[in-house]
């Protein structure tokens, strides 16, 4: 025995109008309306009707390729970080490092320090 499944569809021409179909076993046929193919969802409205869409509107859009890139790249910062620290970073540390050789010889000749 055939099931009447109240439905409501979504995108296309016939959006937001209610319909029903035929259940004949497990699945929920198609629908037509205006020469456009419905298919469910499988989701279901407050009312309990079966929510049908059009193939394009359950399709995802593919991802898209070129054009501008929303975040920029950062490679870019990771450079800039590597300079700073090979050209200024690195001597400044290589000054202290200096300064703190040189402070130790001065004080190698002063009596009581070893």
């Amino acid at each position: 025995m055939a099931e009447t499944v109240k439905i409501h569809l979504q995108g296309g021409p016939c959006n937001g109008k209610n319909a029903t179909v035929q259940r004949g076993g497990d699945l929920l046929p198609g629908y037509k309306c205006r020469g456009v193919q419905y298919e469910p969802t499988g989701r279901v409205t407050a009312s309990g009707r079966v929510v049908y869409t059009t193939k394009a509107s359950q399709e995802q859009p593919p991802p898209p390729t070129g054009g501008p890139v929303k975040e920029p790249a950062r490679a870019h910062k990771a450079w800039h970080s590597m300079l700073r620290t090979i050209f200024v970073d690195a001597p400044k540390e290589l000054r202290h490092s200096y300064n703190a050789r040189a402070a130790l010889r001065r004080l190698r000749h002063r009596p009581g320090l070893r």
